[in-house]
């Protein structure tokens, strides 16, 4: 697992996402159940969801800079 207080994420083109295959932009991340990457679209799509569910989002900001979000 990442540490949350310090996460240090270097997505490369081998981290896919969990739904779909994409390549992954996101971590989410739980106590309990785990953790899930997930692509920019999938993100968008459960975000809301996880974070009211006790998920932690942590996003590879340098790639969604790139990607102009």
């Amino acid at each position: 697992m990442v540490d949350i207080d310090n996460p240090v994420l270097d997505f490369s083109a081998m981290d896919r996402c969990s739904r779909c295959g994409a390549q992954a932009v996101s971590l989410a991340q739980h106590e309990t159940h785990g953790e899930f990457l997930f692509c920019l679209h999938h993100r968008r799509e459960h975000a809301d969801f996880l974070l009211d569910t006790g998920w932690i989002i942590i996003d590879d900001a340098e790639q969604l800079e790139l990607l102009g979000i």
